[in-house]
């Protein structure tokens, strides 16, 4: 979270693709609990989440353990 946070500092434009890279590193080092915060704060932007997105917070879930909720989430899908 370093260099995402050195980015923003930087002024670097952020974008889908640099915060699912972001979900997928944190949930690929056991740090889910931070992914999640990252994703509900993008949930509540106007930022459009896509299936990458949404791949990688519910693969995160079930690598954690926490198979019901990427169901419940998976299932919130259209």
């Amino acid at each position: 979270q370093g260099v995402f946070k050195q980015m923003v500092s930087c002024g670097v434009p952020l974008d889908i693709w640099t915060y699912n890279i972001l979900l997928g590193g944190l949930c690929n080092n056991g740090k889910l609990e931070n992914a999640l915060v990252i994703f509900h704060d993008m949930q509540k932007s106007v930022m459009e989440l896509d299936i990458v997105t949404y791949s990688i917070m519910v693969a995160g879930m079930c690598k954690a353990g926490k198979v019901d909720d990427a169901w419940k989430l998976f299932c919130s899908l259209d």
